[in-house]
């Protein structure tokens, strides 16, 4: 009987891959380690590559980042540019990588990775207090919040604690150093290049939209779900009404038409106290889509009293012009009322 050889070489899970610091540091790593690079869109031509497996991968949406870090041994994290990912971003830079950091922790605890490395990319001249520093500080909080030993290196900046890319390099590599026994044998299955050539040519006008909102005292974010709906059923009463059945789907109805307007499914077994979550299922304003659905979640900030509210990846039915000025411009004014709302409630 024949016994295959193991692959014991480790494997890295590399967030933010497309960004030519990333690029670099792929090149100069691939022959000590495998390598799998995660990005919102990866290139043709890096559907190729040897001794590297690319992933498509949208950071904001969790069951994506968990299908891909399987079987890792060590995350690196580069904090990313979030905008491009949807054709209308509603949201905060901040909050966008909050979310982003948070799925990727996540996932590193759940899949027992050994080690994260946070990559910080500062900007030369920058003040402690800039907007660049707020930003990378709170994706660091996040990802520390979940008791992974986190490595932080700086680079590319002008102040004593900055290294270079070659330190980094070298830094990881001294990190990096235990075997992994079992992985898959690298390379870019047919399933993975379809997903990926889905993602590149897929011209559906899709949206995020994301608030930051105070969280009452010992109130979670499954709380916050079902007062959101209750809430938006009062305060735009008699025209809108929410239904919610036994399962806690939500149903957003109008008394001007028997459909209703959206549908939300609960979907219990992925949500928690900290984090409850919805799939867009139906609803006159949402385009059905084979294989592919919007979320809403409610999402605690990890050592803050403060939650998310985001929507991913929804598709709206309306024509994309009229749509801009009217259902996108309302959801912010309504999620506006509601925060307003919850500050009164604290």
């Amino acid at each position: 009987m024949m016994v295959q050889e193991q692959d014991e070489t480790p494997k890295i899970i590399i967030s933010g891959a497309n960004s030519d610091l990333a690029r670099h540091l792929i090149k100069e790593l691939q022959q000590d380690f495998q390598i799998v690079a995660l990005a919102a869109s990866v290139p043709k031509q890096e559907l190729f590559c040897k001794n590297i497996i690319w992933r498509s991968c949208n950071p904001l949406m969790l069951w994506e980042v968990e299908h891909c870090i399987e079987e890792a041994d060590y995350g690196i994290y580069f904090v990313q540019s979030l905008h491009t990912i949807n054709h209308l971003t509603q949201a905060r830079t901040e909050d966008l990588n909050i979310i982003a950091a948070d799925n990727f922790a996540q996932t590193a605890k759940k899949n027992r990775l050994k080690k994260i490395i946070y990559i910080r990319c500062p900007v030369a001249g920058e003040q402690k207090n800039s907007r660049n520093v707020i930003i990378q500080d709170e994706a660091e909080a996040v990802m520390r919040s979940y008791g992974i030993p986190v490595t932080t290196l700086r680079t590319d900046a002008t102040d004593e604690e900055s290294v270079s890319l070659n330190e980094v390099t070298l830094e990881l590599k001294k990190n990096l150093s235990n075997k992994r026994v079992g992985d898959k044998q690298l390379g870019t299955s047919r399933h993975e290049k379809d997903k990926i050539s889905k993602s590149i040519v897929n011209e559906n006008h899709s949206v995020c939209s994301v608030q930051k909102l105070p969280l009452p005292d010992r109130k979670n974010a499954q709380w916050m779900a079902f007062y959101y709906m209750e809430w938006l059923s009062k305060s735009l009463s008699p025209l809108i009404k929410v239904k919610q059945d036994f399962d806690n789907n939500c149903y957003i109805h109008t008394v001007l038409l028997k459909k209703p307007l959206l549908s939300f499914s609960y979907l219990k077994d992925r949500s928690k106290p900290d984090h409850a979550l919805f799939t867009i299922s139906g609803g006159i304003l949402a385009k059905r889509m084979p294989f592919e659905q919007g979320t809403l979640e409610f999402r605690k900030i990890p050592g803050e009293e403060e939650c998310l509210a985001a929507i991913h990846d929804f598709i709206p039915s309306l024509p994309w012009t009229f749509y801009l000025i009217t259902q996108a411009k309302i959801h912010l004014m309504v999620m506006k009322r509601f925060k307003k709302n919850l500050e009164k409630l604290r």
